[in-house]
């Protein structure tokens, strides 16, 4: 499991949660470190982007990170993207278009994505 972040201690939500959800990330192939478990399902990698993004802005690599990660799975596996994401698809794919940051560094991190998403979805 993944340690917290200075922004989620500082925001007073449950941070449990918000782990649980960056693990689940991690473990669907977030260019994040830590243990990686059992590959989750599509619709699973889903509730936990959503509920990162619902606990207040990402910062960092870890925004860095979810932005390649939705848009690498967006641009990859859009019908399976679509599903999972349901009626939220289009915000969730305008955030991470907002939060790419530097193109080299998103570049890399979709790369690494791919390759873990691949064996995922």
């Amino acid at each position: 499991m993944r340690s917290r972040s200075r922004s989620e201690a500082s925001t007073g939500l449950d941070a449990v949660a918000v782990d649980d959800a960056w693990q689940v990330l991690i473990d669907g192939g977030a260019a994040l470190a830590g243990t990686r478990g059992e590959a989750p399902s599509a619709e699973r990698l889903a509730s936990a982007a959503l509920a990162i993004l619902a606990a207040g802005p990402a910062a960092g690599r870890e925004r860095d990170v979810l932005a390649a990660f939705l848009m690498a799975w967006r641009q990859h596996w859009p019908t399976s993207f679509g599903t999972a994401f349901g009626a939220e698809a289009a915000r969730v794919e305008a955030w991470a278009r907002a939060h790419r940051g530097d193109p080299a560094r998103h570049v890399k991190l979709r790369r690494i994505t791919i390759e873990q998403l691949a064996s995922v979805l």
